[in-house]
């Protein structure tokens, strides 16, 4: 949803007023650490159906209430042109590649640290 929502909020606002938009935007994010802070206690609560129907339901209101709620900025104009040969001309660029690289590591270790930070606190502090 980042790669939607940013230029969603950006186009209703001035170019300076974006960085502010951005910033509202992302800490909108806040949801994956309401998830993981939320998911396990849920579970223990009212067990792992329940807790799933209670996520199914409450992603259902939140896309109802986009639907209704969201609309387009009056200055977005959407990109017809074909996309097959942006892709092709991206990826003759170095700038490319290299950039999806350090993509790859940065999140990727965002990820693999995420993924073995509980491990980690346990272990440390038992």
């Amino acid at each position: 949803i980042f790669a939607v929502g940013i230029p969603f909020a950006n186009n209703w606002y001035v170019p300076s007023r974006r960085g502010y938009a951005t910033g509202v935007f992302g800490m909108g994010m806040v949801g994956t650490a309401l998830s993981a802070f939320f998911t396990p206690r849920f579970v223990r609560w009212f067990g792992l159906f329940p807790t799933h129907l209670i996520i199914a339901v409450a992603l259902a209101l939140t896309a109802l209430l986009c639907l209704v709620a969201m609309r387009n900025s009056p200055a977005f104009q959407p990109n017809t042109d074909p996309v097959v040969p942006k892709l092709k001309s991206a990826l003759k660029l170095p700038v490319t590649w290299e950039m999806s690289f350090l993509y790859a590591v940065v999140f990727g270790g965002f990820v693999a640290f995420s993924n073995y930070l509980p491990t980690y606190i346990k272990n440390v502090y038992e």
